[in-house]
């Protein structure tokens, strides 16, 4: 609760800054280091987000033929992985129940 509670803080600080002319901050992102990091990167993209009764969803593509896994990036909460997708195939994911925030992509894990 705590680390929730200082995440909300951050958030809002950081907003306040930005909205009195302040530089904007920038987003972490997960490096890619090698050639095989970046095709599997490449392979993957998300198709929808959605909810169902209590769980959030994504719905994740996989344009390889070979099996990948991806982790879900939840702003101010634990992201949630590994999960693996078939080649060729477009899948379904339960990643949070209702009270996770909604993710904001997917990276390779």
């Amino acid at each position: 609760m705590l680390v929730r509670k200082i995440g909300t803080l951050a958030a809002g600080l950081v907003t306040a800054t930005v909205l009195m002319g302040g530089p904007s901050p920038t987003m972490a992102s997960t490096t890619i280091s090698s050639g095989a990091d970046a095709a599997a990167a490449g392979c993957l993209s998300v198709v929808d987000w959605y909810n169902e009764k209590i769980s959030q969803y994504v719905k994740v593509k996989n344009t390889c033929s070979s099996t990948k896994s991806y982790c879900v990036d939840i702003n101010n909460w634990p992201d949630k992985g590994a999960f693996t997708i078939s080649g060729n195939t477009t899948k379904s994911q339960r990643y949070a129940g209702i009270a996770a925030p909604t993710g904001r992509g997917i990276y390779s894990c």
